[in-house]
């Protein structure tokens, strides 16, 4: 099953910590950028607006594509493309929404951060790097 995983990278106002996700593991806690599932009927941007409401308590305005990576989880059998989205945050106070899978939110220096992104070195250097890829929705298409 092919599944679409959504993140941002979001940064405090000095532009040197990154926002991370403590997640409620079966294994223990671990730390994510926020992000999650895309849902059916869902865009990506939707998605990300969505994740990152429930789990900080932040309203962004989700920007372009800073990364995307790809994965393989045999014994879940799934096939995952992650999206990684620049985005600003709006409005909100940093308190999860979903308690119950996130036991804290961190802001992160970029080396903290970096030890902690299951990504290799080159695409953690693409979240800092400010580079982005233009991310449209191209709407309903439907063939005749």
């Amino acid at each position: 099953m092919r599944k679409n995983i959504v993140y941002a990278t979001l940064f405090n106002t000095t532009g040197n910590q990154l926002l991370m996700v403590e997640n409620r593991g079966n294994h223990g806690d671990y730390y994510t950028l926020p992000g999650g599932t895309v849902e059916h009927d869902e865009t990506l941007h939707t998605a990300i607006t969505r994740e990152v409401l429930e789990e900080t308590g932040f309203s962004i305005i989700p920007g372009d594509i800073v990364h995307v990576a790809e994965a393989f989880f045999p014994q879940a059998g799934e096939h995952c493309l992650f999206f990684f989205f620049a985005g600003e945050i709006t409005t909100g106070q940093l308190k999860t929404n979903v308690p119950e899978e996130i036991s804290g939110l961190v802001w992160m220096d970029r080396e903290e951060a970096f030890k902690h992104l299951n990504l290799p070195e080159t695409s953690k250097e693409s979240l800092f790097a400010g580079r982005t890829v233009p991310y449209d929705f191209a709407g309903e298409i439907i063939h005749t």
